[in-house]
């Protein structure tokens, strides 16, 4: 645990991610599948070339989502990675505020400079989000 990767993957695989991904993969029109299989793609190929490209858009989701989530954690990085010069952001906003005294300009521009890779990310895929409503395999 000694290092970021060790902080950040326990992100990778949640119950939230699993929820969303049944219930997007659930919404996948079972005819797509049965289509794919009578033009003789096999189980890997359907997921491969079918299912995956339609479910970019909630991987995106998922990715950004679970990105800010370990982005953002306070406690983990605390416990888990030692010495100061290995602390995230969050953890170290904390040096600039003491028991009597809080440099508070210094903790807002470092408040700024943390929130701009969650939106730098958000706005590089905001595109997929809208890619992703509005493409569908069937006419309806």
């Amino acid at each position: 645990f000694d290092t970021i990767l060790g902080v950040g993957m326990p992100y990778m695989a949640s119950a939230f991610g699993i929820f969303l991904m049944t219930q997007f993969l659930k919404s996948v029109p079972r005819e797509l599948e049965e289509a794919a299989l009578i033009d003789g793609a096999s189980q890997f190929q359907t997921m491969w070339r079918v299912v995956l490209p339609l479910a970019k858009p909630a991987l995106l989701t998922l990715t950004i989502l679970a990105f800010q989530a370990s982005w953002n954690e306070y406690l983990d990085p605390l416990l888990y990675l030692p010495g100061a010069e290995n602390f995230t952001l969050p953890v170290g906003l904390r040096f600039f505020q003491s028991q009597f005294r809080s440099d508070w300009n210094y903790t807002l521009i470092g408040s700024m400079f943390n929130a701009i890779p969650i939106l730098m990310i958000f706005f590089v895929f905001n595109r997929y989000f809208i890619e992703g409503v509005s493409h569908s395999g069937l006419k309806g």
